[in-house]
């Protein structure tokens, strides 16, 4: 039970992280800037409501998932600077005449000027058939991810809009 809690606060913590990293530009974090986070991470976690030891092992989830984020050439390129670039978005529409809030965890525009629509996931995966649990986690997230691109849509976004999954602890990238 601990460990469900833990990488769900987990994952709080990294989000916090990557929009840190967006923020302040991929180029002034690494390792060992990381490494000096740890017990800002650990007490974010016991903040959160994990004993010492959960939130010492969960710290470690953490830095490994950022740390594989920061060396992964598609992680780069998501957290990367970028045209109209914003972390943690909150926006508001009506679809299907009922209104939806929602939060955009990364949203830019590339230098092809399509607009992405960016999740971060912080589930880990163990063991194989990493692409069959990818197909599926697609399969489980596209519909929240496409009302994101529908509600910038109706905000008046008029771009191609592109959708991307972002799992730091595996490396992983989907987009659609």
């Amino acid at each position: 039970d601990w460990a469900k809690r833990g990488i769900m606060r987990a994952g709080v913590v990294v989000h916090r992280y990557l929009m840190r990293i967006c923020r302040d530009g991929v180029e002034k974090w690494g390792a060992p800037r990381l490494d000096g986070e740890k017990a800002d991470i650990q007490k974010m976690l016991m903040q959160a409501g994990l004993n010492r030891a959960e939130a010492a092992k969960m710290a470690e989830v953490c830095l490994n998932g950022l740390k594989r984020a920061l060396s992964h050439e598609r992680g780069r390129w998501a957290l990367g600077r970028h045209a109209e670039a914003r972390e943690e978005f909150p926006v508001t529409g009506v679809i299907n005449g009922k209104a939806v809030r929602a939060v955009i965890d990364r949203t830019f525009v590339d230098e092809n000027n399509v607009r992405w629509v960016i999740d971060y996931k912080a589930s880990e995966h163990r063991g194989g058939e990493l692409d069959s649990f990818l197909a599926e986690e697609k399969a489980r997230y596209e519909a929240q991810l496409e009302t994101y691109g529908s509600i910038l849509s109706a905000l008046g976004e008029e771009r191609h809009i592109k959708k991307g999954l972002y799992y730091p602890a595996l490396s992983a990238w989907i987009e659609w």
